[in-house]
């Protein structure tokens, strides 16, 4: 494996192994693992010009930095959002202790005089096989040669680029063991 590009958002590699492989890698990036989204909003005040499943859905795509170990089984997070009389954010959702959004600047909705939104917010941890607001990031591939592929992984900001591949790979590897050991 030859690192081309890493940053904290982004990782450019090349590897040498077959299509099958490579085509797994990606799927697993992209539909496999376990991040924290939020997935239900309980909304105890809207009082704007917008519809309170527009809001939720948009609340529910912001992507979340939740600082505990995401597996299917892990436990909800409670965060909350309460504005008025200005332009809501996505940094106005608020966690308890290291709990927060990975990107602020992602506007919601906005709001003028005498309005409000008032709303509890659960987060889970979901695949993005289920849905695009549990996706962690994007992966793509090229041929550059027979047998050597380039890839090209950028994150959403739940977790490092560079995470996102090593985690898919560890789970590549625990579902192949699954099979072995199904098979014997």
């Amino acid at each position: 494996m030859k690192i081309i590009k890493e940053t904290e958002k982004i990782l450019e590699f090349e590897v040498e192994c077959m299509t099958s492989e490579a085509n797994a890698m990606r799927r697993t990036i992209i539909g496999g693992l376990p991040i924290y989204a939020i997935d239900k909003v309980v909304f105890y005040e809207n009082n704007s010009t917008y519809f309170d499943e527009f809001i939720a859905h948009r609340i529910g795509l912001v992507p979340m930095k939740i600082p505990m170990k995401a597996t299917e089984d892990s436990e909800e997070v409670m965060l909350t959002l309460n504005v008025s009389d200005r332009n809501v954010y996505s940094r106005d959702i608020k966690g308890e202790g290291d709990i927060k959004v990975a990107n602020g600047d992602i506007p919601i909705v906005k709001l003028i005089e005498n309005q409000s939104v008032r709303t509890e917010c659960i987060a889970r941890v979901g695949l993005g096989r289920a849905h695009a607001k549990f996706q962690a990031g994007i992966a793509s591939y090229t041929k550059v040669s027979d047998g050597k592929f380039k890839f090209m992984v950028e994150s959403f900001g739940q977790m490092k680029a560079k995470d996102m591949v090593l985690k898919a790979i560890d789970l590549i590897q625990a579902n192949l063991e699954k099979v072995e050991n199904a098979v014997e």
